[in-house]
């Protein structure tokens, strides 16, 4: 069923986010957008059916319950202090509105977002409530400083499918300049992350915990104590990663290149078979020479390449379109919906909707996903961005019309499903509405660049 809206803004607004990724150096994804594998066929199809034709015929699959927008940690590198509102959502509002998705066609949930999702009085209840409705846990990103043993037990007993903790940091010192908090508190998460560690090997239901560290001035040197320490906490997967949109001040020096390399030749060499170390070090001009040592390293201990290295081959994004607006919801603290993470609180992006008086399902074929959906289409349609754009499109972002400014979009489905919704966006290409829109649009293209110069 599709409700068809005629729904208008009468401003205007650009906006341009700053996304510090490069696809130049990516290949094809390991992983796919949080619970996409948790769809079933007909969940699929249902998917497919509205891409081809405009409607929505289930959902939403996915939810992002950023339900808490403060934060127990006072991170200087924070990407998120600008939606830290101090909101929450009440558990009897959380709860109604996680039992209404789950009586439609919920199979997931991410807890992450602007603040500490553990910080919630009510988190326990939360992971009651999806273990009993079935539903997956299928990331929750945190600080992890809420570790206590009651709430490892319910993780435990709730399906998980990744748990992912920035402890960011090796040592106690660094930790607590950097996090904002007293250095005892490292302990604590340390600690938590190994009753994880124990909750797992004794038959707990969760299927991955990772973790980052950050590779910046003052950590240079503890890159080998950062690699010790997520093997010794048994995490599936880490990650070391560059600081950016912070004070330059930060960044590691030209001096310090050599020290970063040096070590990392040693974590890769040492991880060579486990796979578990991740390098996205893209930002400062190392990642040649990181490439240089896993082909180095290659030639000497043969063997397939780890899970994370970098591959030569690239894959094709022309044909990868967002499909959130058929797939997903994110609720935050103050009741205000998005799409995803990606277009969280913007001076000049409104929410699509609130759930602070309407239901999931009244918000998901409501005004403002309609219309989301219809300008995201018309894109994928088009193949290329509407012309006089900023007067014309409402909902959707610059970096969304395009194939390689939103680091989402490649990970949102696998191959085959990208394949099979362009053979049908395809078919839907040929109509002759459509092939009237196209030629119309090109023409405003053409005008609007020639007013331009």
């Amino acid at each position: 069923m599709c409700v068809d809206y005629d729904y208008d803004y009468d401003y205007d607004y650009d906006y341009d986010y700053d996304y510090d990724y490069d696809y130049e150096h990516e290949h094809e994804p390991t992983t796919m957008l949080h619970g996409w594998q948790h769809l079933r066929p007909e969940d699929r199809e249902a998917i497919l059916r509205g891409i081809a034709d405009g409607g929505v015929y289930g959902g939403p699959y996915h939810i992002e319950l950023d339900w808490v927008d403060k934060c127990n940690a006072r991170c200087f590198f924070c990407n998120s202090t600008g939606v830290q509102n101090g909101a929450s959502l009440t558990w009897e509002r959380a709860e109604k509105l996680v039992e209404e998705a789950c009586g439609l066609c919920l199979r997931s949930i991410r807890l992450a977002g602007g603040g500490e999702p553990t910080l919630h009085p009510q988190f326990i209840s939360l992971l009651d409530l999806l273990a009993r409705r079935g539903v997956v846990l299928d990331n929750l990103t945190t600080n992890g400083l809420l570790f206590t043993d009651s709430v490892v037990e319910h993780l435990a007993r709730t399906r998980v499918g990744e748990i992912r903790v920035s402890l960011n940091y090796a040592n106690e010192a660094q930790y607590e300049k950097a996090m904002g908090v007293p250095a005892r508190f490292f302990g604590r998460v340390v600690d938590g992350m190994k009753r994880i560690d124990a909750a797992r090997k004794n038959g707990g239901s969760i299927e991955r915990v990772t973790t980052q560290f950050f590779v910046h001035r003052p950590t240079a040197g503890n890159i080998l104590e950062m690699y010790r320490l997520g093997r010794e906490l048994g995490v599936d997967a880490m990650t070391f990663r560059e600081l950016s949109l912070v004070d330059p001040e930060h960044f590691y020096t030209p001096e310090q290149v050599p020290q970063i390399l040096d070590q990392l030749r040693e974590v890769i060499r040492d991880d060579w078979r486990s796979g578990r170390v991740e390098i996205q070090m893209f930002s400062h001009g190392v990642w040649p020479q990181v490439r240089a040592i896993y082909d180095e390293l290659h030639a000497e201990l043969g063997g397939e390449m780890p899970t994370y290295a970098p591959r030569d081959e690239q894959f094709d994004v022309s044909d990868r379109y967002c499909y959130i607006g058929w797939y997903s919801m994110m609720i935050m603290g103050s009741q205000s919906v998005f799409p995803c993470c990606y277009l969280m609180p913007h001076p000049s992006l409104p929410p699509l909707e609130s759930v602070a008086e309407r239901g999931i399902d009244e918000v998901w074929r409501g005004p403002g996903y309609t219309r989301f959906r219809k300008e995201m289409r018309d894109f994928m349609l088009n193949r290329r961005p509407t012309a006089f754009f900023n007067r014309r499109i409402r909902t959707v972002p610059t970096c969304c019309q395009s194939h390689d400014q939103c680091p989402l979009a490649p990970f949102l489905a696998d191959p085959e499903f990208y394949a099979e919704a362009d053979k049908r966006l395809e078919a839907a290409r040929g109509s002759f509405g459509n092939r009237g829109r196209e030629l119309i649009n090109r023409a405003a293209l053409a005008i609007e660049r020639a007013i331009k110069k």
